[in-house]
């Protein structure tokens, strides 16, 4: 299940997968996104979009709000490592 959850932020809930997938899957997505040229609407290339992403994998008795606090927190570590990468 993919859903918004922020203004720029995005939340992607994969069951029934360890977080060594889920940081592969993150990993494809972010080699994805940054292979992307986009333009603007006359043909003129515009800068490359890049993206940080946060792994968080759910224990026994955790519940939502501290699995979200987890991966938002990976979130950031990602972004302090200087942005376009993936981070448990």
């Amino acid at each position: 299940m993919v859903a918004r959850y922020g203004g720029e932020e995005f939340a992607v809930m994969l069951p029934e997968t360890t977080a060594q997938q889920a940081l592969d899957i993150a990993d494809r997505i972010r080699d994805y996104i940054a292979d992307q040229k986009p333009d603007d609407f006359n043909g003129e290339p515009l800068p490359s979009i890049t993206i940080s992403l946060g792994v968080a994998e759910s224990t026994v008795g955790m519940d939502l709000e501290s699995l979200m606090h987890e991966a938002d927190s990976a979130m950031y570590r990602a972004k302090q490592k200087g942005k376009n990468c993936v981070s448990l």
